[in-house]
């Protein structure tokens, strides 16, 4: 009896693992927290992922592509930077966004990559 419940386990397991890999293999490789990057190639990398997460199948994949279209809609600051890489590409002349991008308050976010460089400088 343990052995059919382990088996039938095994087999559902083993069609969740095959799902997972046919549709979401490709997000380990996007790197989405990778540092170092440009903002064209950063804002690439993120925008590829949501085209590849649009494909994906199922209704388990229909319902991760919703919820990161939903993230990124949501987060202003994602908004301001592709704003930033149309004027840069000159696809857009002008920005209209509640963010204040005066020189003065633009700042490095102070995280352990900048620290670590900092030292290295010292």
């Amino acid at each position: 009896m343990a052995q059919d419940v382990l088996t039938l386990g095994d087999k559902s397991l083993d069609a969740n693992l095959t799902y997972i890999k046919s549709n979401f293999a490709f997000l380990p490789e996007k790197c989405l927290e990778k540092s170092g990057l440009s903002l064209n190639d950063a804002i690439t990398l993120i925008e590829n992922a949501k085209v590849s997460l649009q494909n994906c199948n199922g209704q388990k994949g229909k319902s991760v592509y919703q919820k990161f279209t939903r993230v990124l809609s949501k987060n202003e600051g994602y908004d301001t930077l592709t704003k930033i890489l149309k004027i840069i590409n000159s696809e857009s002349k002008s920005i209209q966004t509640n963010e204040d991008l005066s020189p003065n308050n633009m700042m490095l976010p102070e995280n352990s990559e900048n620290e670590k460089n900092e030292e290295k400088f010292f």
